[in-house]
């Protein structure tokens, strides 16, 4: 799991003169998860043709809306 920070651990997370892995340990804390959004993208996302900010908005309901095919391995 990547680790998320807020602005204020991101400055501490890049100082360096934090040298102790154990300085950094209190930074690895699981991220709150109302603070954390989920929703489906289309396929665009998935094709590396693509990279541009359409790659973020929300499928469209009811469809992929995708400009792309799904990379398929045979199965």
């Amino acid at each position: 799991m990547p680790a998320i920070l807020g602005l204020d651990e991101t400055v501490r997370w890049l100082d360096p003169g934090l040298t102790e892995p154990g300085d950094l340990a209190p930074l690895l804390h699981p991220y709150a998860g109302d603070a954390l959004q989920s929703f489906p993208v289309t396929t665009r996302v998935n094709n590396v043709r693509f990279d541009d900010p359409a790659c973020l908005e929300p499928a469209p309901p009811g469809g992929d809306g995708g400009d792309g095919a799904q990379l398929s391995f045979g199965l």
